[in-house]
């Protein structure tokens, strides 16, 4: 989950300055199971079955269903829709770049939800949301933020115990 964290923060410095992507570090990173209570996955879609417990989920390329009576730490998809279906819960955040997240009715996500595909979207854990979106030469700012991650995430090694 930190490594996915760190495309985060090392993407937005090429939409700083007027360095534009030249002036963008290169992303070097490797995503690992380290616990088996982790899911990762790149290319396929997980599913968390009812009464599983999971810590973190990471997909890349793919879409994670939280199932009714599954328990999830934390929630991170790249370029993939995030569904917590009723009666599951989220202890901690999901964060979804370049997709959609469906929270059903009775489903608990304790810690909000941030989206960035057509703009950006935070909703706080008591339903308070904030959203964001202006363009830069014609293409909405999440957009762009999601392509970048995206394509840095497509090129990490993925290391699954």
């Amino acid at each position: 989950m930190r490594a996915a964290l760190m495309i985060v923060a090392l993407s937005f410095p090429a939409f700083a300055g007027d360095g534009g992507s030249a002036s963008k570090p290169r992303v070097d990173c490797t995503l690992e199971q380290h616990d088996p209570d982790d899911l990762v996955a790149r290319g396929k879609d997980l599913t968390v079955e009812p009464g599983k417990k999971v810590k973190d989920v990471l997909v890349v390329d793919g879409n994670v269903t939280v199932k009714k009576g599954a328990v999830v730490k934390t929630v991170f998809v790249t370029n993939g829709t995030v569904t917590i279906e009723q009666g599951a819960t989220v202890q901690g955040a999901v964060m979804v770049v370049g997709g959609k997240v469906k929270v059903a009715d009775r489903a608990d996500v304790k810690k909000g939800v941030l989206t960035l595909d057509d703009g950006i979207h935070v909703q706080g854990q008591k339903g308070d949301s904030f959203d964001l979106n202006f363009t830069i030469d014609g293409q909405s700012l999440g957009q762009r933020i999601a392509t970048e991650i995206i394509k840095d995430m497509r090129g990490c090694k993925l290391l699954v115990d």
